[in-house]
């Protein structure tokens, strides 16, 4: 139980905890199993416990478009998931799965509340804790835009004008199949233009069923550079009327609204 309570130490929310506050906690966790295979929930559920792993191994995944999934992290013992379940009512953020029989500790909203309704005085440690890690999400997110941001510009900023205006159309499209794209957008060269892209091995585009989807990142900057070429109202001119295209008009306007 001493690892255990070393866990819960090592948790971002409760490492100012007491050795005493920590074994209040403890008393409220339970021990649950999984065989190989099995999920301990969907991205998408709602979000009602923290776990942390006594044994075993998980892998966590998040629904990247297309129906497939990436893997973003494997954990294993003496590490924790699902923390923010204790504190908000969102969704889960992703899909985590036992690689091989696992034995988790959970410790459910229900109790939580209970711990904080028996000792309130924690709520002032908590909200500091929350404090401090979204300002260190948020300096994080920020340095990982600007870096990604400054890949895109370079690598849109050498290419010709032709190119550079089919990846701001492009931009409109959900998933850019060669074809398509060449009829929906007036050109001739999606092909070529997706291959360069794709052979930069920059993180810009990836394949899917059915051709390929720009990075989410990318296609903000490519929407941004939209929108400062060809203005807002003006970006039908850039699109062939027919109904697909006036949707895809419709989606770039959803998306300029949120720039």
């Amino acid at each position: 139980m001493a690892d255990l309570a070393d866990t819960i130490r090592n948790i971002p929310l409760f490492s100012g905890l007491s050795r005493e506050d920590v074994a209040k906690i403890m008393g409220h966790l339970v021990e649950v199993s999984f065989g190989a295979g099995e999920k301990i929930f969907s991205q998408g559920d709602q979000g009602d416990a923290l776990y942390l792993i006594q044994s075993g191994a998980l892998h966590v995944q998040v629904d990247s478009g297309g129906g497939h999934a990436e893997t973003i992290a494997v954990l294993g013992a003496q590490e924790y998931f699902g923390e923010m379940a204790l504190l908000s009512s969102a969704v889960r953020s992703a899909t985590v799965i036992a690689v091989k029989d696992a034995i988790l500790w959970k410790l459910s909203r229900e109790s939580w509340d209970d711990l904080i309704a028996k000792h309130s005085t924690w709520l002032k440690h908590f909200c500091a804790v929350l404090s401090q890690r979204l300002s260190e999400m948020d300096r994080q997110y920020s340095q990982g835009r600007q870096a990604f941001d400054s890949l895109a510009e370079e690598f849109y900023g050498k290419r010709p004008a032709e190119e550079q205006q089919f990846y701001r159309h492009a931009a409109l499209l959900a998933t850019i199949d060669p074809a398509s794209a060449d009829r929906l957008l007036q050109c001739d060269g999606a092909g070529r233009y997706l291959a360069t892209l794709e052979a930069s091995q920059l993180p810009l585009l990836r394949r899917v069923d059915g051709g390929y989807q720009l990075h989410g990142f990318f296609r903000e900057f490519l929407t941004e550079r939209l929108i400062d070429s060809e203005g807002r109202e003006n970006r039908a001119n850039c699109m062939v009327s027919s109904p697909r295209a006036m949707k895809l008009w419709a989606i770039g306007r959803r998306l300029s609204n949120r720039v």
